[in-house]
């Protein structure tokens, strides 16, 4: 196999895994987490910001790591605590360890991205790389999906989410495997390093980036925190359970998230700026129409009450 599908592969596999029902996870299964361990939804805000702060700690290792090890031990040991955290989710007597478990399984996603970034430049050729990042990329939206067709089978099949769990972990056992496999032949010596001060992060053509990234990062956070359990508690979408709205809803996120593999021709179109208007207009019409779809008198999804008066 050529490096080319040897590391698309991989990264595939990884990332689907870390980037679906590791960090996914906890968000989809909320409900039925909250009726087992009795979570209120300060508890729940709590877990998933601890989830989401093992994630931004991810991501400094492994950039560390990758610098001076190569991509190999950042994404097996992502990988590995992939595996642990949704194993422990699987067997968590209690909420402290279900914590542990949601804690470690969504850190596995801050270790994926930034290493295969860095065996794919090392190993593929450049006219190829752009294919290969884009392929890696797509395991996140076909993670999220399969992630919530699990809990769709939960929600209508009668299987136990500790099963769906323990499968979780099988699938990341099989892609820390094949990780392994992959990136053997990598090369572990460190690049060299370019020494910048740390005031050149801080310049101010940089300060609207952090801040453009700063406004996504929290609205997705919670989006993705909170929005299953909000579907499912205001009575989910018309025609179906809502247990299976929050579901259905991240199926189609996981779906509609291969949408990503055309924003480099959007960007060959619009160029960078309108393209990260676009997709920050696309966030706020989200968030939008959450809160319109609650209004007296308005048939849409989350509304319990409006589908009530009209049957």
């Amino acid at each position: 196999m050529t490096p080319f599908w040897k590391l698309s592969a991989a990264g595939f596999a990884a990332t689907a895994i870390t980037y679906g029902p590791a960090r996914m996870g906890f968000v989809l299964f909320l409900p039925e987490f909250r009726s087992v361990f009795s979570i209120s939804i300060q508890a729940a805000g709590l877990i998933s910001s601890l989830g989401f702060f093992g994630f931004f700690v991810g991501l400094l290792v492994s950039q560390y790591m990758t610098a001076r090890k190569g991509p190999q031990l950042p994404i097996v040991l992502g990988l590995a605590a992939a595996t642990a955290g949704m194993t422990i989710v699987a067997v968590a007597p209690n909420l402290p360890m279900l914590s542990l478990g949601i804690l470690l399984a969504m850190l596995s996603a801050g270790f994926s991205w930034t290493p295969f970034s860095d065996a794919i430049n090392r190993k593929v050729a450049e006219r190829s790389r752009p294919a290969a990042l884009s392929l890696v990329s797509t395991g996140t939206g076909l993670g999220i999906a399969a992630a919530g067709t699990a809990a769709l089978l939960m929600s209508i099949g009668g299987i136990s989410w500790r099963l769906c769990w323990a499968i979780f972990a099988v699938g990341s056992t099989l892609s820390l495997l094949g990780n392994w496999i992959a990136l053997r032949d990598v090369a572990v010596t460190p690049r060299p390093r370019t020494r910048l001060p740390w005031n050149a992060l801080f310049q101010p053509a940089v300060i609207p980036l952090f801040a453009i990234g700063l406004c996504f990062g929290i609205t997705s956070t919670v989006y993705i925190s909170f929005a299953a359990d909000r579907i499912a508690q205001a009575g989910g979408v018309a025609g179906v359970s809502a247990n299976v709205s929050g579901s259905l809803v991240f199926i189609c996120y996981g779906v509609f998230g291969l949408l990503g593999l055309v924003t480099g021709g959007v960007k060959a179109i619009t160029g960078l700026p309108w393209l990260l208007r676009l997709l920050l207009l696309a966030s706020a019409l989200s968030f939008s129409l959450m809160h319109w779809c609650r209004r007296p008198g308005r048939v849409w999804l989350f509304q319990r009450d409006c589908r009530a008066s009209m049957s």
